[in-house]
């Protein structure tokens, strides 16, 4: 999560230094169109994507919560 936001900030920050705000010349994105989520997730550890699926099952659930508490009260 950490590398991807830094290779977000690293392409922001080449987005505004370029005179034109164009990408074009610091990054050749013709190389990722054959670049799916299948193919990350084969490279991710399978403990991380049981993790995360976890966390987004009780995050889920608790947002849930809350709003059956925000209409009951309402």
């Amino acid at each position: 999560m950490f590398g991807l936001g830094g290779l977000f900030g690293v392409l922001a920050a080449g987005f505004f230094a370029s005179p034109t705000g164009s990408l074009d010349r610091l990054v050749d994105m013709a190389g990722w169109n054959d670049l799916n989520l299948d193919s990350i997730l084969d490279v991710l550890p399978a403990g991380l994507i049981k993790d995360v699926q976890q966390l987004q099952v009780r995050n889920y659930r608790r947002i849930q919560s809350r709003f059956f508490l925000f209409i009951a009260d309402g």
